[in-house]
């Protein structure tokens, strides 16, 4: 029997949710490599998705998709006025 190490994992739709960005989105980032996940039933099974990695990760920022243009977003975060991002302030409760 597998069982999972002792770290926080989501499915593809948990992940989605939590960082605004869709299904497909998510998977296609999977296979491009830039999110790590793991299979704990081998290939063509769940795939779960690290929580620690998507919180040290800038590929599951919506902003992502766009990352290659660049914009006033390239800037320091830390001089930008204004709340946190939505998607940051979900993924912040799962830092340990």
């Amino acid at each position: 029997m597998t069982t999972l190490p002792s770290q926080v994992y989501l499915t593809i739709e948990e992940c989605s949710q939590r960082v605004s960005l869709s299904d497909s989105t998510i998977r296609r980032r999977i296979r491009e490599g830039k999110i790590p996940f793991w299979q704990p039933g081998g290939p063509g099974t769940r795939i779960l998705i690290p929580v620690d990695a998507l919180l040290s990760s800038a590929d599951c920022s919506p902003d992502a998709e766009n990352s290659s243009k660049p914009s006033f977003r390239d800037r320091d975060k830390s001089s930008l006025p204004g709340p946190t991002a939505k998607w940051r302030r979900a993924l912040s409760k799962y830092q340990s």
